[in-house]
């Protein structure tokens, strides 16, 4: 399977999954389980994969134009890129939730396997919403490492109608959420609001992110100026968690003074995970 994949160049994918029968006496979301992949191979023989998630612009945001310079980087460096988009185009859950992270994963451990690449050659990237995605899916899958890039430390819910849900599930089950006020995020916005909860609610409360169970590295990225959420304090807060955990694999926390938008993170970002691969 690994030689047929290495006959094309890119591999693009609509994974429609239905989990179980539960899935429909639940109630879950029209596509839940749906995701849309697209992998682009490398040229050479490393065995690396990386796995990338866009956050809540939806659709598969690592698979487009604008992404392309950031794919090559890793295709250089010998891994292929599997992009994955869970919500927001046809066949696709409409939003961010309860998406089955149970169906990601499984996803990733098909197609690393059909590549003949071990979990530990599996880096988790997501920026945003995916960051939020991948520190949640790393405790249910084993992975070489994570890149969150401006994440959150605590699973955010989704709140339609009068209901809060999950953003995320596992075997069908809800990921534990974060008690978000869905009245506060009208008058205040998103900042102030999770600022001002994660600063009276503390860590140790049902939806923080327990990222301690990540069993690879872990790098965080945030955004000083960052006005979408407190990124930076939400970043410094897991740091703060790793170390008092006493966390055994790499982890670290790299701050610039933009805001919410990730781009100009790369260039760190690799010079991190070359040193990582370095000592591999």
């Amino acid at each position: 399977m690994h030689k047929d994949y290495q006959s094309m160049k890119t591999i693009t994918l609509l994974i429609l999954l239905v989990s179980s029968a539960s899935c429909f006496c639940q109630n879950f979301p029209k596509n839940y389980g749906n995701l849309e992949t697209e992998l682009f191979l490398s040229d050479l023989p490393k065995d690396l994969l990386v796995v990338a998630f866009g956050g809540s612009e939806g659709g598969n945001t690592f698979a487009n134009e604008q992404t392309k310079g950031v794919r090559e980087e890793f295709l250089n460096r010998g891994f292929h890129f599997l992009a994955i988009g869970y919500f927001g185009t046809k066949g696709l859950p409409k939003s961010i939730d309860r998406i089955s992270l149970s169906a990601i994963g499984d996803t990733v451990r098909h197609i690393s396997q059909n590549l003949g690449i071990s979990s530990s050659n599996v880096l988790l990237v997501g920026g945003s919403r995916g960051g939020e995605l991948v520190l949640n899916l790393a405790r249910f899958y084993d992975a070489m490492g994570v890149i969150a890039m401006v994440p959150s430390n605590i699973t955010i819910p989704f709140h339609k109608n009068k209901n809060s849900m999950s953003s995320w599930t596992f075997n069908d089950i809800e990921v534990p959420f974060y008690d978000i006020d869905k009245g506060l995020v009208k008058k205040q916005g998103w900042s102030k609001t999770i600022e001002n909860s994660i600063s009276t609610q503390g860590q140790d409360v049902s939806g923080v992110i327990p990222i301690e169970k990540i069993k690879g590295f872990v790098l965080l990225t945030s955004g000083k100026s960052d006005q979408l959420w407190p990124s930076y304090k939400m970043c410094n807060m897991m740091i703060d968690r790793l170390t008092k955990k006493n966390f055994e694999f790499p982890f670290e926390h790299i701050a610039f003074s933009s805001g919410h938008n990730a781009e100009s993170h790369w260039t760190k970002i690799f010079m991190f995970l070359d040193n990582q691969l370095n000592k591999a």
